[in-house]
């Protein structure tokens, strides 16, 4: 596996939804994420597409749980490394969005925010 690392800013609006802007993890994988350093308590949760302009759905595990990085761990400005177990449940995930909060319970930011995405080439 190629060391090739990328850094992918991404954007959480302060709309309801809680959602980002989408990124294409073209053939990378994600790794981890910085956590912008203003940021409204919430757990961190992953939308994955078909394409780009596609409808975006929750990304849940063979045991039907939603990969989450819990809110305890989604500290401002902290760097979030993801366990190996976590990068290869999103690992076939090309186009990605970030959820403040979870499925059913998104977390409204106070303001417009800013991660960083870790990625690594496959």
């Amino acid at each position: 596996m190629s060391g090739m690392r990328r850094m992918i800013p991404i954007t959480i609006t302060a709309a309801a939804d809680g959602l980002s802007n989408a990124v294409d993890l073209e053939e990378e994988m994600l790794v981890g994420f910085i956590v912008s350093a203003s940021w409204t308590a919430a757990a961190i949760s992953f939308l994955a597409a078909p394409t780009s302009a596609g409808t975006y759905g929750s990304c849940y595990d063979d045991a039907n749980a939603e990969i989450t990085v819990a809110s305890a761990g989604v500290v401002a400005g902290r760097t979030v490394l993801f366990s190996s177990a976590v990068t290869e449940k999103l690992r076939g995930v090309q186009y990605l969005k970030l959820r403040s909060g979870i499925t059913g319970a998104a977390v409204q930011q106070a303001a417009t925010r800013t991660f960083t995405l870790i990625t690594r080439q496959f």
